[in-house]
């Protein structure tokens, strides 16, 4: 009964470590998560950042080409209106003077008939007839040669405003294809920047449960440090009063007993040697931490372990280490395998128990 008693509160406290651990190795693999993805999202921010200057840009480059455009469509419809203009007052001119050329030479007609009728009648001389008819033929002439003038720079002006309806036919196609990539581009940039702010908010999002992660991160650390205390506190209080209830380490005979003499009396054993067969399984006596566990010599392959408030236990001429330094062992969990490592000359196990250094007699702590 009194053992179950010391034992709770241990199991409480190993209980709640253990919740404690299993909750830190969660929280610690979210958190690694959560690094790659931030990693990860920062990239493409960055990336998307580039795009959108890259797009800002090509918006950039697309409106300076279409205010262009748009400046030589204005100038070109100008220029169109401006010989629509000229076309039209020349067409007047061109209408005039044909006017004034068929009233004309309706009137030589009618003068030429009078003035031959009139100088017969008068007796005139025909020289001044023909004179008189190369006068209206003349006159007649200039008149036709200023229409094929005006016919001339008709047809020059129709066909400059046909290049310049080309022109500006060519000009507004551009124009419609530099508005659809305004549009695309613009269209595009949104896009980019939706992105953007979706990322944003995700990342912040991800951050605040990085920052909360960190801190229960930092919370258990300090809970499991306080566990640890108290295990050991609890695991070193058990040991002293465990004395004479500690499991045997392994099972075999007793070859040496701690004090008797070694080394033809110049020394004493300072633990137990038990002769086991190769493989036999050796236990922890206690609850404990490894502090040490590798090759030493005059002991082999030695495993030590910390109980706390300064005992110390060791194994040493085993086989085999299957814990390493900083694993937490438990009462009667396997640590080695019985061997003769060290240049023993027979499979066994040395056992000892330290107290603050010093070693101690381990028969008064084990069970009879």
């Amino acid at each position: 009964m009194i053992a179950l008693t010391l034992w709770l509160p241990q199991a409480s406290a190993l209980s709640d470590r253990e919740r404690a651990d299993s909750k830190l190795k969660s929280i610690v693999a979210e958190l690694n998560q959560l690094d790659q993805w931030i990693d990860d999202a920062e990239r493409r921010h960055a990336g998307l950042q580039k795009d959108i200057a890259r797009h800002d840009h090509r918006v950039a480059d697309n409106s300076r080409a279409l205010a262009a455009t748009d400046a030589a469509l204005a100038a070109s419809e100008a220029s169109i209106d401006k010989l629509r203009f000229e076309r039209r007052e020349l067409e007047k001119q061109k209408d005039a003077q044909a006017s004034r050329i068929a009233s004309h030479v309706n009137t030589a007609y009618r003068l030429q008939r009078q003035d031959v009728f009139r100088a017969f009648l008068n007796n005139e001389v025909p020289a001044d007839i023909d004179r008189m008819l190369r006068y209206h033929r003349y006159f007649s002439d200039a008149r036709m040669e200023s229409m094929r003038s005006f016919q001339v720079t008709l047809t020059a002006l129709n066909s400059n405003q046909q290049n310049l309806e080309a022109e500006q036919q060519a000009l507004a196609a551009r124009r419609e294809e530099l508005h659809a990539n305004q549009t695309s581009l613009e269209s595009s940039r949104s896009e980019r920047s939706t992105l953007i702010k979706t990322l944003s908010r995700d990342m912040a999002n991800k951050l605040a449960r990085q920052k909360q992660l960190t801190a229960d991160r930092k919370r258990l650390e300090k809970l499991l440090t306080e566990l640890s205390r108290r295990v050991r506190e609890q695991t070193s209080t058990d040991f002293a009063r465990r004395k004479g209830s500690l499991p045997i380490p392994v099972s075999g005979n007793t070859v040496y007993r701690y004090g008797t003499p070694r080394a033809d009396g110049r020394l004493r054993w300072e633990g137990m040697v038990y002769r086991s067969n190769r493989g036999t399984p050796v236990h922890a006596v206690h609850r404990g931490t490894v502090v040490f566990a590798n090759w030493l010599r005059g002991f082999g392959m030695l495993t030590i372990i910390d109980h706390g408030s300064g005992f110390l236990t060791l194994y040493g001429y085993v086989d085999d280490l299957l814990k390493t330094e900083g694993d937490v062992v438990e009462s009667g969990e396997i640590i080695a395998h019985a061997g003769q490592s060290g240049g023993q000359t027979f499979d066994g196990v040395y056992f000892e128990i330290r107290h603050r250094g010093v070693a101690v007699d381990p028969r008064p702590w084990l069970k009879k």
